[in-house]
């Protein structure tokens, strides 16, 4: 597996994330956990990003964090194990805010492995997921004081295009699946 990274104002933005969630799980449909608080800008992207996901694939697969229902950093290990115990064959997509250099800002990057929340800002919190999308709102040099600071378009912006390409994702995996069954009926 590799890391993708993407710049959300690209054109091509959504379809290459897209094709990174087909990298990542194969035509699987992952449970999404998006982790954050709406209470501060720049950290309001998982909550965001789950709400988007849930209004446009409602019921297609869980989505965990949203701006009514979030996880924040006391409840990412609650909820990690919680995941791990009632759906232990499910892959689990983690969505988070995330600091980096100056020249990321506005970066998403995907990866297989799990997101450790916290890091950007020196908290050691547990981890979650089996593949990680992160959003970059901020350099690291600021830290958590820049985050009330962070454009609500650029969260925006980055939930809209992680949202449509994991829906995106979602659709055209349950499409194919349902082509196949389809296929095996006809044939026997």
């Amino acid at each position: 597996m590799k890391n993708f990274c993407i710049n959300y104002a690209l054109k091509e933005s959504r379809q290459s994330l897209k094709s990174a969630f087909y990298d990542l799980f194969k035509g699987e449909i992952p449970i999404v956990a998006c982790i954050g608080t709406d209470a501060v800008i720049g950290d309001s992207l998982g909550p965001l990003t789950g709400s988007m996901i849930k209004q446009k694939i409602g019921g297609k697969t869980f989505v965990f964090g949203t701006v009514n229902d979030t996880i924040t950093a006391k409840d990412v290990g609650i909820v990690s194990e919680f995941l791990k115990n009632a759906y232990p064959d499910f892959p689990i997509l983690a969505i988070d805010a995330a600091l980096g250099k100056k020249n990321e800002i506005g970066a998403i990057k995907a990866f297989c492995g799990a997101l450790k929340p916290g890091l950007g800002v020196d908290k050691k919190l547990k981890e979650i997921g089996t593949a990680t999308v992160i959003g970059v709102v901020e350099q690291k040099d600021g830290g958590k004081a820049l985050l009330p600071m962070v454009r609500l378009s650029l969260v925006y912006n980055l939930a809209t295009v992680i949202s449509d390409a994991f829906c995106e994702y979602v659709e055209e995996s349950l499409s194919f699946k349902t082509q196949i069954k389809q296929t095996y009926a006809v044939n026997f």
